[in-house]
């Protein structure tokens, strides 16, 4: 399913607001494109990072990238509040494992009952399955934050 990405539309909207409540600098310290997820881990434990931060990073390369390379069949509106909430039980001591704050995409045939999950079926547009994979599950109770659905081959 090869179609213009309805993403474009929503990340200046997510950018907006995330831009408003985020930290006063410019970009993560961290070069969250590079760095390894122990990297990530040990820049929000120095509180050099959070993940609010690493969210906006990401969401602002998906803004960047996604009209030509088509890749993320849809964003998380939610991913800067559960990000928010992550960063408060960091701050209140409570660290899930080592995916805590950490942004994930998901191939878009992997169920999540956030975002819609096609297959890259068009027949499966905007279809939101009614459960989670136990992936899906089982990242978000390591903190992992989803922040997309990334493009396949039809039923890949």
């Amino acid at each position: 399913m090869r179609t213009r990405s309805p993403v474009s539309p929503l990340l200046p909207a997510l950018l907006l607001v995330g831009g408003c409540t985020a930290s006063p600098r410019e970009r993560p310290p961290v070069d969250v494109v590079e760095a390894t997820i122990p990297d990530l881990q040990a820049a929000m434990e120095r509180g050099e990072l959070t993940a609010h931060d690493l969210v906006l990073a990401h969401l602002a390369r998906i803004g960047t990238y996604e009209d030509r390379l088509n890749a993320a069949v849809s964003v998380n509106p939610r991913a800067l509040a559960e990000a928010d909430s992550l960063d408060a039980e960091r701050a209140a001591g409570r660290v899930r494992g080592p995916l805590h704050g950490i942004p994930v995409a998901l191939k878009d045939n992997i169920q999540t009952t956030h975002l819609p999950t096609t297959g890259g079926a068009l027949a499966f547009a905007g279809y939101v399955p009614p459960y989670e994979a136990t992936l899906t599950t089982n990242l978000r109770e390591a903190g992992a934050i989803i922040i997309a659905k990334a493009g396949l081959t039809e039923f890949a």
